[in-house]
């Protein structure tokens, strides 16, 4: 990575940053996309956020985030295509230098190598190639492939991996373009954390979307197993719901006798920062994950994190602040057991430990900095940034 002063004298890139949406709070790139770019206008790029939605123009403390008109969002079977002739008129006439994408399976992801001009693009799937996310929707992600995304990724001039996963997703995807290997980044303010001392109730918690990828149906097996031991600790499970999802993740707790159990809507901003400060522990059961904003978004609040081998978070082991697990009931069952059993002075160190580690290496700035080192390469050539691999 560039250190300060060798950002500052680049002469700046016109750089959009492209994805479908940044309304739903809930879902990563909805926070990923806008740091990315607010980070990398920080460094003195000229960045431009583009999304569909109410068409609008709005200054963004740095950046720029223009919002097009979704031409057949009225017609429900069409409407996840996301096409927008205009959006695609903008990225035509932009004069931009980089256009970085984020996500596959809609137009926005394909416009930008479709473009006359022939601008370097980056594609970041954002978690869409593994193969848990490609078993979601299959036959229509299939057709989209052949008619659309396979010529669109095929022209990208460089992918962003955000884990060693989701690089070798990539490759078994028959891509072989360079892959620019680099975690999404984390806000960590100065001013800490502070944990509520002698709690009465210590409490376990999920906080994402209910969606079965996620394995929520294992936590609340593993939670019956265990939950007479505890009886000081509570399961809460939060956040936005796949249709139906929710009803039948409530009747398995409820076949199962679990009894301290609860179920909420989904949290924004300062809620959901609190509701992170408030757990003793974080619980992440998915399938995959390309990322998981939620376990830095733990760590950060000094929360201790238990997460499986479908995520990258293998560092909780080596950084010593959580448990990275095998999938399956059993092996949850005993970190929750091993985890739950710890005095509260021990696991709170997890947690100071886990923050400190945000800090070190997952910093927007940092990040930014190196994604700039890319968009460099691409465009004005030059030596090749270490985080890009080229086989």
């Amino acid at each position: 990575m560039k250190g300060a002063g060798e950002v500052e004298d680049r002469v700046p890139l016109r750089i959009a940053h492209v994805v479908s949406s940044i309304e739903a709070e809930a879902s990563g790139p909805s926070y990923t996309v806008p740091s990315l770019a607010r980070a990398l206008a920080r460094s003195h790029q000229t960045v431009s956020l583009l999304t569909l939605g109410q068409p609008s123009i709005q200054q963004t403390g740095s950046f720029q985030h223009i919002r097009f008109q979704n031409d057949i969002g009225h017609i429900p079977v069409f409407s996840k295509l996301g096409m927008s002739r205009s959006m695609r008129r903008h990225l035509e006439t932009g004069a931009f230098e980089v256009i970085h994408t984020h996500g596959l399976w809609m137009m926005p992801n394909v416009y930008p190598s479709e473009l006359r001009s022939h601008p370097p693009v980056v594609l970041s799937p954002r978690g869409m190639l593994s193969p848990a996310a490609l078993s979601y929707s299959p036959n229509r992600k299939k057709v989209f492939w052949a008619l659309k995304q396979k010529s669109a990724a095929q022209k990208v001039s460089c992918f962003h991996a955000t884990s060693e996963q989701e690089y070798h997703d990539i490759r078994a995807y028959g891509l072989t373009q360079p892959v620019a290997v680099l975690p999404n980044g984390i806000d960590v303010t100065d001013t800490g954390v502070l944990k509520t001392k002698n709690k009465t109730v210590r409490r376990v918690l999920f906080l994402g979307r209910l969606h079965p990828i996620k394995r929520l149906d294992a936590l609340i097996t593993s939670w019956s197993q265990i939950e007479t031991s505890f009886p000081d600790w509570e399961l809460s499970i939060q956040g936005p719901s796949e249709p139906g999802y929710r009803q039948k993740l409530e009747s398995l707790a409820q076949s199962l006798g679990v009894r301290r159990c609860t179920f909420g809507d989904a949290l924004y901003g300062a809620d959901k920062e609190q509701a992170f400060i408030d757990a003793d522990l974080y619980v992440l059961p998915s399938a995959t994950e390309n990322f998981a904003m939620t376990v830095a978004e733990s760590l950060v609040a000094c929360t201790p994190v238990i997460a499986t081998k479908g995520t990258p978070w293998s560092g909780l082991v080596e950084h010593r602040c959580g448990w990275w697990i095998d999938h399956g009931v059993d092996p949850l069952t005993f970190a929750l057991r091993e985890a739950m059993s710890l005095p509260s002075s021990e696991l709170q160190g997890f947690g100071v430990r886990g923050r400190q580690w945000m800090q070190q290496d997952f910093s927007w700035d940092a990040i930014a900095g190196a994604m700039s080192d890319v968009y460099e390469w691409m465009c004005r050539k030059g030596s090749r940034p270490l985080c890009v691999r080229v086989n």
